[in-house]
């Protein structure tokens, strides 16, 4: 009996008696195949009560009644299992997987339609519903955008608006209610703003000129800590013995001035050059003094021996001559001199180099002269009473 090249379907011939068993076995067959639809993959054992048109798709090493059928599709049917081998090109719906196969290259596959087009389409929703105004709409946990294989290796994802007064940004919602945005919003600049109400309050928290590339931050900035900031900018350096908080450099030019503070009206008040000198317009520095930080006062010792042991110099810095030879002239003392005299006026850094704590120098100075007013006071006094011993110096007696 001849059968069918592709489905292996009996064919009748023409004096055959019984025609209508080897037709109903035909059918059975077609039954099976058209529209075709397993119970699982790669499927070795036979079920003990299989249904009547329950097919599978069998794996390797086939046992019980599908032995040596490996690949091949199971039917079962009034007549028992029936099996054919699959064609390439064959559609398959897989139940237990609710996708569809396709056999490709003597193997099932998971079919993944390819266009090589889609142009003005309307409206496109990926795992979820698309509308007029979200034209694209993705449900997803993740999407990926990633480079072409045949192209530069590149990615860029443009996002374009059609005048300078228009928006075109990013925006992170929570529960569909704006909390973050940042891009183009209003105008060129680009900007990062937040909300805690879907954008009814908006706090600028930076922006780019896009004429200068300056950053303006209209709000405080922390840096260093996750606390609440206490001032326009709040640096708190990191933890560890010898780290820096801020560090600021000059460019090194004749008006360098790397740190300048100005008052409401943009005038300078206090300005910190680059080689160091600290110029302002009181002449005036402060530090706290009240009662009130302080215990265990008490009048300081004479600072007249320490003072005059103390060798006053002038000097040259060795990173001044070495670019120019008209390098100026400084005025001090040398660290370890000084710290011979008064270990309390030297500090050591990381590095080993010596400082001077000038701020007490200065105290110590005022103090000796105290010491000197009042030795010139009981000199006058003296020298006055032996000019004129009958005179008293003062109205007391």
């Amino acid at each position: 009996m001849a059968n069918t090249p592709r489905l292996d379907l009996p064919l009748i011939e023409s004096d055959q008696a019984l025609k209508h068993i080897t037709h109903n076995e035909a059918l059975a067959t077609l039954d099976a195949l058209i529209q075709t639809s397993v119970e699982m993959q790669g499927a070795v054992t036979p079920p003990g009560a299989p249904s009547l048109g329950a097919t599978y798709a069998l794996g390797a090493g086939a046992t019980g009644d599908w032995s040596g059928q490996d690949g091949k599709l199971a039917m079962w049917t009034q007549g028992g299992w029936r099996y054919v081998a699959p064609f390439e090109g064959w559609l398959m719906w897989d139940k237990a997987l609710s996708a569809l196969f396709i056999y490709n290259s003597g193997a099932w596959t998971g079919y993944s339609p390819q266009f090589t087009q889609f142009q003005n389409i309307a409206l496109l929703g990926v795992n979820t519903t698309a509308d007029a105004t979200n034209k694209l709409s993705v449900s997803s946990d993740a999407a990926l955008f990633s480079y072409d294989g045949s192209g530069t290796g590149d990615m860029r994802v443009k996002i374009n608006k059609s005048a300078s007064a228009g928006t075109a940004s990013h925006l992170f919602q929570v529960g569909f209610s704006g909390r973050a945005e940042f891009g183009l919003t209003g105008d060129d600049d680009f900007h990062i703003k937040v909300s805690p109400d879907n954008f009814t309050t908006t706090f600028e928290a930076l922006r780019i000129n896009k004429g200068s590339g300056d950053l303006i931050v209209e709000n405080k900035m922390s840096i260093g800590h996750s606390g609440t900031p206490v001032s326009i900018l709040h640096v708190v350096g990191p933890a560890g013995a010898g780290a820096t908080a801020v560090t600021i450099d000059g460019d090194g030019g004749s008006g360098d001035k790397p740190l300048r503070i100005r008052n409401a009206a943009g005038v300078d008040k206090c300005i910190i050059r680059g080689d160091g000198d600290v110029e302002n317009t009181n002449n005036n520095y402060g530090s706290l003094s009240d009662i009130s930080l302080k215990q265990d006062i008490r009048p300081a010792r004479s600072q007249w021996e320490d003072i005059s042991q103390l060798r006053l110099c002038n000097y040259r810095l060795k990173a001044d001559i070495e670019k120019k030879s008209d390098s100026p002239v400084h005025l001090g003392l040398i660290a370890q001199e000084t710290q011979k005299v008064c270990p309390g006026l030297v500090s050591e850094n990381e590095n080993g180099l010596l400082s001077i704590k000038y701020s007490i120098l200065y105290l110590k100075a005022f103090g000796v002269l105290q010491e000197a007013m009042k030795r010139i006071e009981q000199l006058e006094q003296a020298m006055g009473a032996r000019q004129n011993p009958g005179v008293v110096k003062n109205d007391k007696v």
